[in-house]
C-alpha cells in the first residue's frame, strides 16, 4: 500500500513538472535561451561594474552558467534593468523566478529593489526591496496573478561604495 502511494506521488510530481515550459529567460550570456530582452540605464560600464560579467565581483560568480549582471560602486546614480513586457495567455498559470546577491548595502540610503507590474502600462508602483546583505545567491519566486494580462519587470540599484554589490542572474518565466 505504501509503495503504491509513493509511486503515485512520484508519478504526479513528474507529470506536473514536465508541463512547466520556460516562456522567457535571461542569464546575460550569449545563449540562445536568453530570450527575454531588456534595456539597461545607463548602458553597461566596466569602470563601475554595471553590466554582464563572467568574473567574480564582490565575492559572487554567476549563479548558473558563466555570466550574470554585476553591479559594483554605481556612484549614487540610479541604475536600472527594464525587461520587455510579456503578454500572458489566460489559459496558463505563470511563475517568475530569478536570483540576486547583495553585499554591504545600507538600508537607509541605498536603493536595491524590483517591481512587478501586471499590465502593459508605463507606471512602476509595486516596489519590493531585496534583502540588504544576503552574501549568497537568493531566489525570488513569484506566482503571477490570474488577472494579469502582461508581465513587466524592472530592477533598480543606487548606492556608492567600492565594497557594495548587488548582482542578478537566472531570470525565468514559466507557464
Amino acid at each position: 500500500m505504501k509503495w503504491t502511494i509513493m509511486c503515485l506521488i512520484i508519478l504526479f510530481c513528474a507529470i506536473s513538472s514536465a508541463g512547466a515550459e520556460v516562456v522567457a529567460a535571461q542569464g546575460f550570456g550569449t545563449s540562445e535561451n536568453d530570450t527575454w530582452t531588456f534595456q539597461s540605464a545607463p548602458a553597461p560600464n566596466r569602470q563601475i561594474w554595471w553590466g554582464p560579467s563572467n568574473q567574480s565581483v564582490g565575492g559572487a560568480s554567476a549563479h548558473s552558467g558563466e555570466w550574470y549582471w554585476a553591479s559594483w560602486d554605481v556612484d549614487e546614480q540610479m541604475h536600472s534593468l527594464t525587461f520587455d513586457s510579456i503578454e500572458l495567455d489566460d489559459e496558463y498559470a505563470y511563475t517568475l523566478s530569478f536570483h540576486y546577491f547583495s553585499r554591504n548595502l545600507y538600508a537607509l540610503t541605498d536603493v536595491y529593489r524590483y517591481c512587478l507590474e501586471f499590465d502593459d502600462g508605463s507606471q512602476w508602483s509595486n516596489w519590493v526591496n531585496f534583502e540588504v546583505n544576503s552574501n549568497s545567491w537568493l531566489e525570488v519566486r513569484k506566482i503571477i496573478p490570474a488577472y494579469a494580462s502582461h508581465l513587466r519587470l524592472k530592477i533598480e540599484a543606487q548606492y556608492n561604495g567600492i565594497h557594495k554589490n548587488l548582482h542578478w542572474d537566472s531570470f525565468e518565466l514559466h507557464a
